[in-house]
């Protein structure tokens, strides 16, 4: 029953659920670990530390409470504990296949050559790849193997020698490492973040075409991305709407520029004529790799305003003035109770106050870019 009801996203019904059969039995690890994650996702952190904390104090060696245990440790900024929790999701399958080669556990890499594999989604690789100038700092060549939309632009990214695409096979490194293993092997701390400038880049020749072509439009430009990738987002929690924009539409010399791909097109046919928007064709980034032209577009605008998605961790990476939507229940790497990131000087962070409303975020986004636009 509770299950069924988290799925529902009725989280105070699924935790009376949870909590009903801890009562029944209450050393059960894995309910434990359910209550942790419907308390975890409405935003009661200690409470869901605590649950995670009790079933590894029953089953010590279960993965999954390890594993989710580090979602609110991170989140609430105790960043050391979190990534040691972080670290238990290698004994899942987000990672393979694995290369045969020793995984790096702090050994000199002077002269040495490394193999960076990339895990989980797109935003993933765009924010862990600035640790390649870490490593790279120790004396390595560094090879990055990543999903291939990203290897195009992964290519610009500082410090990395290579790029090859995740299915390459006979790449020669001593050592290889997961790169979202690295904030742990760096100590990674909230005071420690790497965050010396933007470690990727545009093509110069690409930003002046982009910058020519949208010249063809006044305003002051923004660039939109409203619909995260549905198999990162599940219960569609991080995406809006084409007419949640409506606040910024409304207000005088702003023009809006897709940077959407692929999903949440349909909303340019449905809601086009209620929020005008210029959609530069189904050609951007076919000719010079996924992400190429759109680095080189965002060189071009006044603003990106994203959902929490691929764009938003690319327009970061390139240190692109950026507004990020966030819903009530966020990704651990933007922290809890902040508008700023760590992870991202250049973009600032507005929340939804209730589950689901979206109107007060862009309402605030609305009053704050006349501001910035007053000043």
């Amino acid at each position: 029953m509770g299950a069924e009801l988290a799925a529902l996203q009725r989280f105070d019904e699924a935790i009376a659920s949870y909590e009903a059969a801890l009562r029944i039995r209450p050393e059960f690890p894995e309910a434990l670990v359910n209550l942790g994650n419907a308390l975890d996702q409405s935003q009661q952190t200690a409470r869901a530390i605590e649950c995670y904390e009790k079933a590894l104090v029953l089953a010590p060696n279960l993965t999954v409470a390890h594993y989710n245990l580090s979602a609110p440790l991170l989140r609430s900024g105790r960043l050391q504990q979190g990534w040691a929790e972080y670290e238990w999701r290698l004994k899942s399958n987000l990672l393979q296949p694995l290369p045969q080669m020793p995984r790096w556990s702090g050994e000199l890499l002077d002269g040495k050559t490394i193999l960076l594999l990339t895990e989980q989604g797109l935003g993933d690789t765009l924010q862990f790849s600035r640790y390649a100038r870490l490593v790279k700092n120790l004396g390595a060549r560094v090879v990055l193997r990543c999903q291939p939309p990203l290897v195009s632009l992964m290519k610009t990214c500082l410090a990395v020698d290579e790029v090859v695409p995740d299915d390459a096979e006979d790449i020669e490194a001593e050592f290889y490492a997961p790169l979202m293993s690295l904030p742990h092997h760096f100590g990674t701390t909230l005071e420690t973040v790497p965050t010396d400038g933007p470690y990727l880049s545009a093509r110069e020749e690409l930003v002046d075409e982009w910058r020519a072509t949208l010249s063809r439009w006044e305003g002051f430009k923004i660039g939109i991305s409203w619909q995260a990738n549905p198999r990162q987002d599940r219960l569609g929690l991080r995406s809006f709407t084409l007419p949640a924009l409506e606040p910024i539409s409304k207000l005088s010399g702003i023009q809006l520029v897709s940077l959407q791909k692929k999903d949440g097109l349909d909303q340019l046919a449905e809601f086009g004529d209620r929020i005008p928007l210029v959609d530069l064709g189904p050609d951007v980034d076919t000719q010079n790799g996924p992400f190429v032209d759109t680095a080189a577009i965002m060189h071009a605008l006044d603003l990106v305003i994203s959902c929490d998605s691929a764009v938003a961790h690319l327009a970061g990476a390139l240190g692109i003035e950026t507004w990020l939507a966030l819903p009530t229940y966020s990704d651990w790497r933007w922290l809890s109770g902040r508008d700023d990131s760590p992870w991202y000087p250049t973009t600032r962070l507005f929340r939804q106050q209730r589950p689901g409303d979206w109107s007060s975020v862009f309402a605030s986004m609305a009053g704050c870019l006349e501001e910035k636009r007053a000043n």
